[in-house]
């Protein structure tokens, strides 16, 4: 692993963090807008584990959503 690859993994950790705290203290609003920022991250399995339960609920929801939306258009 390189340095880059350390601090990308610093920031998605810190990221994960930041939402499981969010879903804990019920900021539901924030920890989805968060998740939908940056649901790319969420796609490889290593940084999903991360995420709380609630937190992967969401994302696999948010998810499914993006990829019904662009099914639309």
């Amino acid at each position: 692993m390189n340095l880059m690859d350390d601090f990308q993994r610093f920031k998605v950790s810190s990221l994960a963090h930041a939402i499981n705290e969010d879903v804990r203290n019920n900021e539901f609003g924030y920890a989805h807008e968060t998740i939908n920022e940056s649901i790319e991250q969420w796609k490889e399995k290593v940084n999903y584990e991360l995420l709380c339960t609630e937190a992967q609920i969401m994302t696999e929801l948010i998810s499914s959503d993006n990829v019904f939306n662009n099914q639309r258009q």
